[in-house]
């Protein structure tokens, strides 16, 4: 997934699938340098309920 490091704000179909990567086992580290998003964004991500309930949808 390549994202575009220009881009401000993500979609919530964005952050689940960046969700589902760390879920799945991805490392924090390298989707954080391949989406340009601090791994304290993503771990907030992952552990945010409403991204999560719609997961699992």
């Amino acid at each position: 997934m390549s994202e575009k490091k220009g881009l401000k704000r993500w979609s919530a179909k964005r952050k689940q699938e960046v969700v589902l990567r760390l879920l799945r086992g991805e490392g924090l580290d390298a989707l954080s340098r391949e989406t340009g998003q601090p791994a304290s964004v993503l771990s907030r991500w992952r552990g945010n309920p409403p991204i999560l309930s719609c997961i699992h949808k």
